[in-house]
């Protein structure tokens, strides 16, 4: 099956701010966004969708999101920052930088809101938290902030480059495939 990429590219100024939004939301959890500079702003993804299962990569202009108080099911992410600076608050207002080069595993039941100040770009899975090891998930829930993923820094390496290839391979994977892949990558 293949990857499926959305681009706000050629829309109406009038729309995008909505349109991503409602991308974003459908992909993600549900996020009330707000672009500062909308002339010129630009913004794709790149995903598949397995079930409740999303891995994709992002690109965006400047732009800050905060969750809307909807009734979703609880899910985990796994976002690998490739380039640009990414700012996560959780519920308490705890703040995460994400640098280029950092992974951060979070719940979406604590992320609060999010600000991307620069051109950014990004790798994402996003999965059921119950369907992850319970170990993963507490790292979630105490979240204590991003942790560099460049080569040379051991397992968090190793698991950006898994998440990467697994990216990478979207088109190339059949849905059995996408789904143990993503399972490997967690175990």
């Amino acid at each position: 099956m293949a990857a499926v990429t959305w681009s706000t590219h050629g829309l109406p100024q009038r729309l995008v701010q909505d349109a991503f939004a409602s991308k974003l939301s459908d992909l993600h959890v549900t996020w009330a966004l707000s672009i500062p500079e909308p002339r010129g702003f630009d913004a794709s993804v790149r995903y598949r969708k397995l079930d409740r299962l999303t891995i994709g990569e992002l690109k965006s202009g400047p732009l800050a999101g905060q969750r809307m108080a909807v009734n979703q099911a609880p899910m985990l992410g796994v976002l690998m920052n490739l380039s640009g600076q990414l700012k996560c608050r959780y519920e308490g207002r705890r703040e995460v930088v994400l640098p280029p080069n950092h992974l951060l595993i979070w719940d979406s039941e604590l992320g609060f809101d999010f600000d991307v100040e620069d051109a950014h770009r990004e790798v994402y899975l996003l999965v059921p938290r119950e369907r992850v090891p319970s170990v993963v998930a507490r790292t979630a829930a105490n979240l204590r902030g991003a942790v560099p993923a460049a080569p040379g820094s051991g397992l968090p390496a190793i698991a950006a480059e898994q998440l990467r290839a697994i990216s990478q391979e979207l088109d190339r994977l059949s849905d059995g495939a996408l789904a143990l892949a993503c399972q490997s990558f967690f175990d």
